[in-house]
Formats: C-alpha cells, sequence, structure tokens
C-alpha cells in the first residue's frame, strides 16, 4: 500500500525475529521505491544533512540499535521531520516494536509510534512445513512426510536454524552419496546441532 498506506506518516517499522524476512521484504520496497538501504553504524557514521540533500527514500536496518543513544534518536528525529517535509519515505527494520523500544527523545518516540507498524511473528508448524519442503525440493533431496515430520519436533521456530539445519543435511547426504533424506541420516545431523 506504498505510500499511500502510510500516510499521514513518513515511516514504516517491519519488525521480528532475526531471520524472519524482515530484509527480504525491504529488498523489494527497496528496489520498487528507489531506496538507500543503510545499517545502524552506517546511520551512526552518517551525516543527516546529506541524507536529507540525496532526497530519496531510505531502509535503515537495525534500528533498534539507535534508540536509547541520544544524539542517534535526534539525528533520527531530523530525517523523520525532513523526510516528511519532502515527501520522502522511511522504512525501519528492527527487532523489537516502536512501543517496546526505550527513547530518549521522547518527539521522536511519539512520531515512530504513530506511525504505522507491521510484525512478523515466528513461524508456525504449517508454514515451517511448507518451507522446509520447498527448501529440500530446491536442493534436489528426496524427504519424506516422515522426515519433515521427524524435524519440526526436534527444531527451533527460527529461519536461521531452518537455514543452517537444511545446508547440514545437504552436507551430509552428499557425503554418504544420496538423494533420499533417512531418519538415521536426520537423526545424525540434529544431534550434532543440540550440540552446538
Amino acid at each position: 500500500s506504498w505510500p499511500q498506506g502510510w500516510a499521514p506518516f513518513p515511516a514504516l517499522t517491519i519488525y521480528g525475529p532475526k531471520g524472519s524476512g524482515k530484509s527480504h521484504l525491504a529488498a523489494v520496497w527497496q528496489s520498487r521505491s528507489q531506496a538507500r538501504l543503510i545499517n545502524a553504524e552506517e546511520f551512526r557514521n552518517c551525516d543527516i544533512s546529506a541524507l536529507l540533500e540525496a532526497r530519496v527514500n531510505l531502509v535503515i536496518d537495525q534500528l533498534e540499535q539507535l534508540i536509547g543513544h541520544r544524539d542517534q534518536e535526534e539525528k533520527l528525529f531530523h530525517l523523520y521531520n525532513g523526510f516528511k517535509q519532502d515527501r520522502l519515505y522511511l522504512l525501519g527494520l528492527s527487532d523489537k516494536s516502536p512501543e517496546h523500544l526505550t527513547f530518549l527523545v521522547q518527539d521522536l518516540a511519539s512520531r515512530l509510534r504513530a506511525s504505522q507498524s507491521a510484525e512478523i511473528k515466528a513461524p508456525d508448524d504449517d508454514l515451517l512445513r511448507r518451507v522446509l519442503v520447498k527448501r529440500f525440493i530446491d536442493q534436489n533431496l528426496d524427504i519424506g512426510e516422515d522426515g519433515i515430520t521427524y524435524i519440526l519436533i526436534r527444531m527451533e521456530r527460527d529461519w536461521d536454524v531452518l537455514d543452517k539445519l537444511v545446508n547440514d543435511i545437504r552436507l551430509a547426504a552428499t557425503v554418504q552419496k544420496r538423494a533420499d533424506v533417512t531418519i538415521p541420516l536426520l537423526r545424525s545431523v540434529l544431534a550434532e546441532h543440540s550440540g552446538d
């Protein structure tokens, strides 16, 4: 719904756990809006005047790392107001909702909390199941429904864990010269994961 859905605010915050897809969504928006992407460290070292003069939309990754530091919050506040005036847009990516961040600059807090925000929740079993099946298909590995269920019962509900697990299963299958994924192979890989 950008930009109409963001009105009257120039900012949107997407928040959720690491690996939940925030960066993927931001990349889509960045492409559509010709936005620039910077992370918290780059923001700390940037000149706000230069960002405003560039007159481009902006994605700020790790937004939560800037909150709680007065000088960074003041820069964000100035940027927010400048973007509103110039009809530019700011997409913030954060692990936490603006409602759960501890701001020092209350004017910034009120603006970001009033702006739109969207949560990406941890994946449920149905979504994890579908993603696991797709990842195994992408890797040309044959895994039965019993193998998917075996993994789901034992894995953490986290995208990064899922990616590492599928990669480790692929590597183990390659070493064993197998195209099919067996329960003993899964048991072995999951045992290594639990020892990490």
